[in-house]
């Protein structure tokens, strides 16, 4: 998609993730032994913030971004099923998905792309600070070079 994303003037690539402070087992990708929902959910947002921080690097310059959005907590039916006291507490916290497409609806036509690339928002458009480990090129390097060799296609004979 590069090809085409750089074709367009001022593109933008919002990944929907969550602050994340969990570290990444790149030799557990992509079939954890030790599988956890929660565990994995902070796994899977933390690729989430390295991928768009790499992708911010790579807009550089270019007036296209890469932009990272924490939607939080949207009413829904997710926990139709769980315990009542969670699906209260849930409920409590949660806020609309009318609300939060909003700010989404903004990152995605408002402002300039290049003042917003490499940064990170929540619900409320307040910038956020990800974790040391989200901004860390290496790991960053390494997540989208794993990435790369999971999605290469075996060549036919």
């Amino acid at each position: 998609l590069m090809t085409q994303l750089k074709a367009a003037h001022g593109s933008r690539v919002i990944m929907v993730t969550a602050p994340s402070t969990s570290p990444i087992n790149f030799d557990d990708i992509p079939n954890p032994s030790k599988y956890s929902a929660f565990g994995q959910f902070g796994v899977t947002k933390m690729m989430n913030l390295l991928f768009a921080f790499s992708l911010a690097e790579l807009f550089k310059g270019t007036g296209h971004a890469a932009i990272a959005f924490h939607p939080g907590l949207i009413k829904s039916d997710i926990m139709s099923e769980g315990p009542i006291l969670i699906k209260g507490l849930f409920r409590m916290l949660s806020t609309t998905p009318e609300k939060t497409s909003e700010t989404l609806a903004s990152l995605v036509l408002d402002g300039e792309s290049t003042a917003l690339n490499g940064k990170f928002y929540n619900k409320m458009m307040k910038q956020l600070t990800p974790h040391s480990n989200a901004l860390d090129e290496s790991v960053q390097q390494k997540l989208w070079e794993k990435s790369e060799k999971l999605l290469q296609v075996p060549q036919q004979i």
